[in-house]
């Protein structure tokens, strides 16, 4: 279960122009969810709460795509058929090693999100850092 609010804050938050590097013209951003936290396991399909997040992610011009082991589709997709859109790649599964992700090159320069205790604690960090800047300035 997700906190959708919590939750879709930090995706767009990773989406933001703010966040984009002088290189990029557009973000992609992968969530491995090996917990299955957002997953309706008994139907295979997004829960309540990612369909929830997958509509906040429309209004905001970003895609929605499903990762299930179609990893050169997925690589077709987003090196040839669409260059521009920014897209959320969702993983209901832990992410593969390096030598068998057929997207580990997309993922050098993409973003990671994350869905944990751990990452909310960094998440934290990182913002209280940002903050703290502002005094030394």
């Amino acid at each position: 279960m997700v906190n959708v609010e919590k939750t879709s804050n930090s995706i767009l938050k990773k989406f933001s122009p703010s966040e984009l590097k002088d290189y990029e013209e557009r973000k992609i951003v992968f969530w491995y969810d090996r917990d299955k936290t957002a997953w309706d396991q008994e139907k295979n399909a997004p829960g309540e709460e990612l369909e929830e997040i997958i509509q906040i992610l429309k209004e905001n011009n970003i895609k929605f795509y499903i990762l299930d082991n179609n990893y050169f589709e997925t690589k077709k997709l987003l090196e040839i058929e669409d260059k521009e859109s920014n897209y959320l790649i969702y993983c209901p599964d832990k992410e593969r090693s390096h030598e068998s992700n057929w997207l580990f090159d997309i993922q050098l320069y993409s973003s990671i999100f994350e869905i944990s205790r751990i990452s909310d604690i960094k998440s934290e960090f990182d913002s209280l850092s940002q903050n703290s800047n502002h005094f030394y300035n």
